[in-house]
């Protein structure tokens, strides 16, 4: 069995996937494979899967139900364990370097989860993601680098507080130790409430040399969708709640701020009014 597991969640887009795969196949490494979660899979994606020449090269997992990002992980996380795999890799949407998985494999290990340097697909050279940092008093998570053009300033391998669910590569242990996803969240601040499960005992290290680009929103209807923003209010609220309860009340302000902005300049974060109203009353049931 392949050593590494790297976990693909499709969501009524097989072409994003394959594209994804495609990429995959082509890295320098040999020891992995590439498992393929497709959630609420219907007749017309399986076919899309099955048809295409690609699908020779994953596992492929149908879910007729969509259980998220989060559910669909673990869903492909388990498998891999009981396959042997020693590593696990969550990759969202992207395409990579042929070279991005042997560099993280270096720094990998039972005490350290791995992230990349992370670009925008569309406009290559600019980066999404060099690192992060978590607000423990809003709940904001912050993407170093993010937007600024990679002028090498973000080339240091070190310890980061964030890891992206774009990319993350750990041990099997570490997975042992903290367990899997939180699947409460169905979709948004799971990676984050896994990084806060970490803190404690796991480093984050980013790892530069590693590259890959990123799809941004290519599941959820674009970068800051109405879907988006309604989940990343929510769960932004359940993740301050459980980890930094004392500052929930901040928390409220900044989510009410953010709502009104978006009512007075017509932006989706408008929908914050209604995540804020749905977080509590689940909290009151």
């Amino acid at each position: 069995m392949a050593n590494t597991a790297i976990i693909l969640i499709n969501y009524k887009n097989p072409k994003i996937t394959l594209e994804c795969v495609e990429s995959l196949i082509r890295l320098q490494s040999s020891d992995y494979t590439i498992y393929v979660v497709d959630n609420a899979a219907d007749e017309n994606t399986k076919g899309e899967f099955e048809r295409s020449i690609l699908f020779q090269y994953i596992k492929y997992i149908p879910s007729k139900d969509n259980l998220g990002f989060a559910g669909g992980n673990n869903i492909a996380i388990q498998r891999a364990l009981d396959d042997g795999c020693d590593y696990i890799m969550l990759l969202n949407n992207t395409v990579v370097d042929s070279s991005f998985l042997d560099e993280m494999k270096r720094y990998c290990n039972s005490k350290t989860v791995v992230v990349p340097k992370i670009y925008y697909f569309d406009e290559p050279s600019v980066l999404w993601y060099a690192g992060g940092i978590i607000n423990w008093i809003s709940g904001d998570t912050h993407h170093t680098g993010a937007g600024k053009v990679d002028d090498g300033s973000y080339d240091k391998v070190e310890k980061v507080e964030f890891a992206s669910g774009c990319c993350i590569l750990m041990n099997k242990n570490v997975i042992e130790k903290v367990g899997m996803l939180d699947e409460s969240y169905f979709m948004y601040y799971e990676d984050t409430d896994f990084c806060a499960r970490l803190k404690e005992t796991i480093d984050i290290v980013y790892v530069p040399t590693a590259k890959i680009w990123h799809k941004v929103g290519a599941s959820s209807s674009g970068e800051y969708s109405k879907f988006t923003a309604y989940y990343m209010a929510k769960n932004r609220l359940k993740f301050i709640s459980k980890y930094s309860h004392n500052n929930l009340q901040r928390a409220y302000l900044r989510t009410i701020a953010s709502g009104i902005k978006g009512y007075i300049l017509n932006r989706n974060s408008k929908v914050s009014i209604k995540a804020l109203k749905d977080f509590i009353k689940e909290q009151r049931t």
